[in-house]
């Protein structure tokens, strides 16, 4: 009983906890309401239920939109008995849409696996922040560490700015990608060769980052002072692409100080992003 979970929803998120947690050795189960959603949990291979099973396990997970966490802790919350553990996967959202759940005597939580899950499975070695009472983060704490993630205690302050860095490391990088695909293609190089070509390189830049850290793995015209390069993108670019590049250079300057670049390069860079 201590590893069984109920997931409502039927996403790239529950269903990704599901393969998860069964492949662990959790007795799961998924809930979905649509037709759609029935035949994804059918093509993931996973059991299917109704919310009425709620209280024969020991965690209900919420795996839907964070807009819609509220309605499904309602719907799950007359089905629940006093013990069981029910949380959300939303990082941004506090523990209070969880209220129904309380008053039933559940212990309210949060489990946020810190991935970018696109439709593939958990990939072990990475984090999941946890949130809720000490049984709570008990039992979320044991998912997480059989799902191969470290489990993180984000205070409920918190939670919005700790998933705002979420959202400027993994989902921002998609626009920064789409932009340096846009300025690739306008150079008049080989427009299938944008991705091809640019996701090596940004590959590159994230091991860069793991192995050297900040300013460790700066490299580019605004970090080594190349403020006549910096002048002439700039020059380039219009609109929001230009403001996008300006304020991520200034950034970039920044840190570059920090570990050791000349003062006078950098208030030359600094002047070449101020024209």
């Amino acid at each position: 009983m201590t590893r069984s979970a109920l997931i409502v929803g039927a996403g790239r998120l529950a269903v990704a906890l599901g393969r998860g947690l069964s492949a662990a050795g959790w007795r799961v189960a998924l809930v979905a309401r649509s037709p759609r959603g029935r035949a994804a949990v059918r093509r993931a291979g996973l059991p299917a239920a109704g919310l009425a099973s709620a209280r024969d396990h020991a965690l209900v997970l919420l795996a839907v939109p964070d807009d819609a966490v509220a309605e499904a802790c309602r719907s799950v919350a007359p089905h629940l008995r006093r013990g069981q553990v029910v949380a959300h996967g939303a990082g941004a959202l506090p523990l209070s849409p969880l209220a129904p759940a309380r008053r039933r005597g559940a212990h309210p939580g949060s489990l946020h696996l810190l991935q970018a899950l696109a439709g593939g499975p958990v990939a072990p070695g990475g984090f999941a922040a946890l949130a809720g009472d000490a049984a709570a983060r008990r039992l979320l704490g044991r998912a997480a560490r059989d799902l191969g993630l470290r489990p993180i205690a984000v205070p409920e302050r918190g939670r919005a700015r700790y998933h705002a860095a979420a959202v400027v490391a993994s989902n921002l990088a998609m626009a920064l990608a789409a932009l340096a695909a846009e300025c690739w293609e306008r150079a008049g190089a080989p427009p299938r060769a944008a991705l091809p070509a640019l996701v090596p390189l940004l590959r590159g830049a994230v091991e860069n980052l793991a192995a050297r850290g900040l300013p460790g793995a700066l490299t580019g015209p605004a970090a080594r002072g190349d403020a006549g390069t910096v002048a002439r993108q700039l020059a380039l670019l219009t609109g929001e692409d230009r403001e996008i590049y300006r304020l991520l250079s200034r950034r970039l300057v920044r840190l570059a100080r920090a570990g050791g670049l000349d003062p006078a390069k950098a208030r030359a860079v600094a002047r070449a992003l101020r024209r």
